[in-house]
């Protein structure tokens, strides 16, 4: 989709001198260009409209991040990076898992484990919460130290959490 749209400053210190009474048309022509081939046309140099020569002093095309993007500016380097802050349902699955595993390293926590013990865990829960185990379940395992991940009820420390307003209970047997 779209990241950016263009908006149009005129710089009129440089522009009125230079226009004088054909000021207003000229401008009133910028803006009836479409910004893309009016910014396709000032990177070339120079743009004529009405016979006067604009240059890229006279007008600043500003890139502007449509609704729903991030635009950050990358210090140091000519470049904006744009994030789409609309999120997909992956990475709002992913986001889950995140959440899933810091309900796990608490419990892991509370049961007094070492950092290297294995565990067993078990789920049961919300559907969308179950097919983010599903879709990251190496990264899960790994960062939990997980030798299994179960859907299903088991003997072992329990507790129920919500995420998201979303329920899943979780077991771990260590």
């Amino acid at each position: 989709g779209e990241m950016t749209k263009f908006e149009i400053r005129i710089n009129y210190r440089t522009l009125g001198p230079k226009l004088k009474k054909d000021l207003k048309k000229v401008v009133e022509e910028i803006q009836r260009m479409n910004s893309e081939e009016l910014s396709n046309n000032l990177k070339t140099g120079k743009l004529n409209i009405l016979g006067y020569e604009i240059t890229p002093e006279d007008i600043e095309i500003v890139e502007k991040p449509v609704e729903g993007i991030n635009a950050v500016e990358v210090s140091g380097l000519p470049i904006i990076i744009y994030l789409d802050t609309n999120i997909t349902p992956q990475l709002k699955r992913e986001g889950f898992a995140r959440e899933i595993i810091r309900r796990i390293q608490a419990m892991r926590k509370e049961m007094n484990l070492k950092y290297d013990e294995k565990i067993e865990t078990y789920y049961m829960g919300d559907e969308e919460l179950e097919k983010a185990i599903d879709e990251f379940k190496d990264y899960i395992m790994g960062e939990t130290q997980s030798v299994k991940l179960e859907k299903g009820e088991e003997k072992g420390y329990q507790k129920d959490w919500k995420i998201d307003g979303k329920d899943i209970k979780i077991v771990i047997s260590s």
